[in-house]
């Protein structure tokens, strides 16, 4: 690699972005804002680098996305827990020293089913009548959610909006981080038919998530019924919790 190949991309990738922009091709007005701000990132990048060996270019572009995940994993930890970073001082006093694992593993969490939750297996988020989220599994029996990463064992709640198979829910089960599948017991709560099962973490984890992987065991069609919905469905999933059992 020649010197200054970072440099030199950073400055192509700038002058790209800087280029004059169609607001017809963009999504949104935060697309093209983003665009800006990605240019003017870019082109720091690039002067930065310039005239760096390539040793050196590529340590500075690993400590730069270490810093920057570092900063995410922390920022995504106090949105779950709803506490501010260790490092913030409160009425004069520094916050206690905490562990890397209380900074970033939560002990309770709950997940939306909404437009932005990371998922598979699940058909676009919809809205009930009084704007809460929900999605239907399918056309598969099996579905997958990012959530976020938390100790064994777990206490693992699926909160449905609605059931296509009811006769099949207790068959269900759930795991996660690549665990092992554990069946759920069927209750209703306040309005909603609660799956829950007590599942021990498997290996498969990142830093601060995991997946939580759902087998439906059976789907059914509303157009078998009447209706002219195509759709192969199990379950509507409104909300997950998951909570750490204490020892």
């Amino acid at each position: 690699m020649a010197d200054d190949t970072l440099a030199d991309a950073a400055r192509a990738l700038a002058a790209a972005f800087a280029g004059r922009m169609d607001l017809r091709d963009m999504d949104s007005v935060g697309d093209a804002v983003d665009r800006v701000l990605r240019q003017r990132l870019l082109s720091g990048y690039a002067q930065e680098l310039e005239g760096q060996p390539p040793e050196a270019s590529l340590r500075w572009m690993l400590e730069r996305l270490a810093t920057l995940e570092a900063r995410l994993l922390t920022l995504q930890a106090a949105q779950w827990q709803g506490v501010p970073p260790p490092f913030v001082e409160q009425a004069g006093h520094a916050a206690p020293a905490r562990s890397f694992e209380e900074i970033l593993i939560p002990a309770e969490v709950r997940v939306l089913c909404d437009e932005v939750v990371s998922c598979e297996g699940f058909y676009s988020a919809e809205r009930s009548g009084t704007g809460a989220p929900y999605r239907w599994l399918g056309p598969s029996t099996r579905a997958a959610i990012a959530v976020p990463r938390l100790k064994g064992p777990l206490e693992v709640r699926l909160h449905l909006f609605s059931a296509m198979v009811p006769h099949a829910l207790e068959r269900v089960r759930l795991s996660v981080g690549g665990g092992e599948w554990g069946a759920v017991t069927v209750a209703e709560e306040g309005g909603f038919t609660v799956l829950t099962s007590l599942v021990e973490p498997g290996d498969a984890q990142w830093a601060a998530s995991m997946q939580l992987e759902i087998d439906a065991a059976q789907t059914d069609s509303p157009a078998r019924h009447g209706s002219a919905d195509q759709r192969e469905m199990a379950f509507a999933l409104s909300w997950v919790a998951l909570k750490t059992m204490s020892d």
